[in-house]
C-alpha cells in the first residue's frame, strides 16, 4: 500500500475482502475510499485515526541534535546515486549544510500538509488548518507526495508522503490497522442491521 517500503497489511485485506464478499463493493471504488481512510481517519472526529493523525511532528532540536557523521553518510549516499563519486571537502561540507537545511525546513510538512497530495490523490483532503499547505507548498520536497490508484486490473493501492522518513512508518502501519478495525466493525453492523429491522416489535 505505502510506495518505497513494506506494510504488514493482512488484517486490511481480510476485512476488505470480507465486506466485499458481504455486501458487493466495487473493489476498486471501495479500496479507493478505504486508502483515503488510511490517510486522513475514518469516523466521527477520526475515531479511527488515519497518518495524518498518527505522524509525529519534527522537532528542530532533534535535527540539529543527529551526528553530522550521520548527514555526511546520507549525502554521500545520494552523491554515489548521482555517479559523482568524487566530491571535493569543501563540497560534501556545503551539502552537509544543505541537507540539515532541508530538513529543518520540512518540519512544517512532515505531518499533515506531508500527506495533503496523497489525500487529494484518492479524492480528500486532510481537516484542520495545521494540516494544510501553507504558501509555497508546490516548491517544497512535501509535494513531491502522492498515490496510485487502484484499477480493475491491478487492486492495489500507494501511498506516498516524500518528506515522512522513518516516523511516517509507523504511523502508516499504524493507520493501516486502524482501517483495517473500522472495516470489521462496519461489516459487521451492516450484517446485524437488517437481521433486527426484520424481527423488530413494533
Amino acid at each position: 500500500m505505502a510506495r518505497g517500503a513494506s506494510f504488514d497489511t493482512r488484517e486490511f485485506r481480510r476485512a476488505f475482502i470480507e465486506v466485499l464478499a458481504k455486501h458487493g463493493k466495487d473493489a476498486p471504488t471501495y479500496l479507493k475510499k478505504k486508502t483515503l481512510s488510511v490517510v486522513i481517519g475514518s469516523g466521527a472526529k477520526a475515531k479511527y485515526k488515519g497518518a495524518v493523525q498518527l505522524t509525529k511532528r519534527a522537532d528542530r532540536s532533534k535535527i540539529n541534535a543527529v551526528p553530522e557523521i550521520l548527514i555526511r553518510r546520507v549525502v554521500l549516499k545520494k552523491a554515489r546515486l548521482k555517479g559523482e563519486n568524487n566530491l571535493s571537502e569543501t563540497e560534501i561540507r556545503k551539502r552537509i549544510k544543505r541537507e540539515y537545511a532541508r530538513r529543518r525546513s520540512a518540519i512544517g510538512y512532515v505531518a499533515g500538509p506531508g500527506w495533503f497530495p496523497a489525500a487529494t490523490k484518492f479524492g480528500g483532503k486532510p481537516k484542520g488548518k495545521k494540516n494544510l499547505p501553507r504558501t509555497g507548498f508546490s516548491k517544497t520536497q512535501a509535494a513531491k507526495g502522492g498515490g496510485k490508484l487502484p484499477t480493475k486490473a491491478n487492486l492495489t493501492s500507494e501511498i506516498e508522503n516524500a518528506v515522512a522518513g522513518r516516523v511516517g512508518g509507523p504511523a502508516l502501519q499504524k493507520a493501516v490497522d486502524n482501517i483495517a478495525k473500522d472495516m470489521k466493525v462496519y461489516g459487521a453492523q451492516e450484517l446485524m442491521g437488517p437481521s433486527f429491522k426484520k424481527h423488530s416489535v413494533k
